[in-house]
């Protein structure tokens, strides 16, 4: 067994290592070596995507190859904006408990065992003043498509006091799942019955004591609701309790007139979001691996039912854009027209370990480096995410460097 004073030692050494690192980078920016900056901030978000602070070198080599100030301060654009997330919103994952959602605000404020406690520690309070005073140090600038788009709410001058519980819950704890896409996994996941009987005690003895009268809960960001059987009994208790309304996200191929039958959710749920990720049958085989193209728009159909009766408020469909559907990308906005929902969102793809290095080079279009960036670029500039049903997500950030103004050479072998 491995002793905790090692284990200590060798996280001293990472963090160590990690500022060298940073002032290195420091160092060669402010000596005008913005590529080489560049690149290696974005081989860095490439391989350890949670690297806020590689995300403002990105931004800030960026500025520089374009030709704009290099500000020390990233933060200029922010210090009149405000976030309500961490006052009011929890994730809660498998380990570890986060006040956004992990992709955007990926420190943790404490383990999964005891969300009450981390609610009001200390660590969540440090987040929290990093948006009182403007900082927004542990946000990602490339991934939060809020400070992305510039969409933040300006700062009323009010200051937000913390509930004793979270009034907005996202359930992210379950990686059950029928599908697996690549973005995502590397092969299908379903929890067996013990597992079943472990995550049942979980949420009847740390996640329903949060739940009251107005609670929202989001259903789920780790895998897909109604492929879990223990999230399909969250589901029928939280349209059970009175005065709590859920959120659902899902790949839709489960979700029909049966199963919003079955579980009793008339009447409970408020806002629908469906992964699609593509246009045809042939891509979305691939980008969404083991689902049925035909039956997601079948089911989809249903849900424009409950939308135009007012069942629920909201139907948005979700695109991680990637190499694999750049092409699809004018027939996905016209399908989302077809069917009617509310929005399309886009959001960049990322590498949450199921690539290598390199096969994520190859299938993250929208990077500055990739072989193929001028396609990304060609249709990012045709206006199509300028429709009023396009929601563009964190995209807007990857258009703001051209790869016109890399060297040839620092291409990373995009076949």
């Amino acid at each position: 067994m491995v002793s905790k004073s090692r284990v200590d030692i060798k996280s001293r050494g990472k963090r160590f290592l990690k500022k060298v690192y940073y002032a290195f980078l420091e160092l060669l920016l402010r000596a005008g070596a913005n590529r080489l900056v560049f690149i290696l901030s974005e081989m860095t978000i490439d391989r350890l995507q949670s690297e806020t602070d590689a995300g403002v070198f990105w931004l800030r080599s960026r500025d520089a190859i374009n030709g704009t100030t290099v500000l020390p301060d990233m933060n200029h654009d922010l210090r009149t904006r405000f976030c309500s997330r961490p006052f009011e919103w929890l994730e809660i994952g498998a380990k570890d408990l986060h006040l956004c959602c992990s992709a955007w605000l990926p420190t943790p404020i404490g383990s999964s065992d005891d969300p009450v406690a981390a609610w009001s520690g200390e660590s969540a309070e440090k987040i929290r003043r990093s948006i009182l005073d403007k900082s927004f140090r542990y946000c990602s600038r490339l991934y939060c498509p809020y400070i992305v788009k510039g969409t933040l709410p300006f700062d009323n001058g009010v200051v937000p006091q913390t509930s004793a519980r979270p009034r907005i819950i996202n359930l992210s704890y379950d990686f059950s799942c029928n599908l697996s896409c690549p973005s995502c996994r590397t092969r299908p996941f379903v929890a067996n019955s013990a597992e079943r009987a472990g995550l049942d005690n979980y949420y009847s003895s740390k996640v329903a004591p949060l739940l009251s009268s107005g609670s929202v809960v989001n259903v789920t960001g780790s895998g897909d609701p109604f492929a879990s059987k223990h999230f399909r009994s969250v589901l029928r208790d939280l349209a059970a309790r009175h005065g709590v309304m859920i959120d659902l996200q899902t790949n839709g191929n489960l979700f029909d007139r049966r199963a919003w039958e079955d579980l009793s959710l008339s009447g409970s749920v408020r806002r629908v979001r469906v992964s699609l990720d593509a246009a045809t049958e042939h891509t979305y085989s691939y980008v969404r691996r083991g689902g049925r193209f035909a039956r997601v728009l079948e089911n989809l159909a249903f849900l424009m039912t409950l939308r135009a009766s007012g069942q629920i408020d909201f139907l948005g469909i979700d695109v991680v854009l990637q190499a694999r559907n750049i092409d699809e990308v004018p027939g996905i906005i016209e399908m989302a027209r077809t069917i009617g929902v509310d929005k399309i969102r886009f959001n960049t793809i990322r590498n949450w370990g199921t690539y290598s290095a390199k096969e994520f080079q190859k299938e993250s279009i929208h990077s500055a480096m990739h072989g193929n960036r001028a396609r990304f670029e060609e249709v990012y500039r045709s206006g199509i995410f300028s429709d009023p049903i396009v929601d563009q997500g964190n995209i807007r950030q990857a258009i703001g460097l051209y790869s016109s103004n890399i060297d040839d050479d620092h291409d990373v072998g995009h076949a």
